[in-house]
């Protein structure tokens, strides 16, 4: 789960999304007595890049990122902050992981109306991270 270590170091490390979170980054999913906003991270695959004489040490994975927030001005300004944090172009070391890149792939809304109080606004990010294995 090298990815997870990368994307967790660049989320709490920014200034600007732990500005809104404060600290609020969570693998999987958060708990319910932590207040928005927040942000989650799941890996939704990971495929090696297979070479014809060995076994890959690259990998590949798409990985989910959902920011919370009850009001969507701030979804907003961390959803911006998210994507600027995780735009990796150039090979870097990031949390001792050697990432080749990370690339936005596209984003989603939603609204959660069945959580307490006036609900959950839901920026849905998807990622490509490459990394050596």
């Amino acid at each position: 789960m090298k990815w997870a270590k990368a994307i967790y170091h660049l989320l709490k490390n920014d200034t600007a999304v732990d500005a809104v979170i404060d600290g609020n980054a969570f693998l999987l999913q958060s708990t319910q007595a932590i207040a928005t906003p927040c942000v989650t991270y799941q890996l939704i695959s990971n495929v090696p890049h297979n070479t014809k004489n060995a076994v890959s040490n690259y990998e590949v994975a798409r990985v989910q990122v959902n920011c919370y927030a009850t009001d969507t001005t701030v979804l907003a300004s961390l959803s911006d902050a998210v994507r600027t944090a995780l735009s990796i172009t150039a090979r870097q070391t990031i949390n001792s992981v050697d990432v080749q890149r990370i690339t936005y792939e596209g984003e989603s809304t939603d609204f959660d109306d069945a959580s307490e109080n006036e609900g959950v606004f839901i920026s849905v990010m998807d990622f490509i991270i490459s990394y050596v294995k």
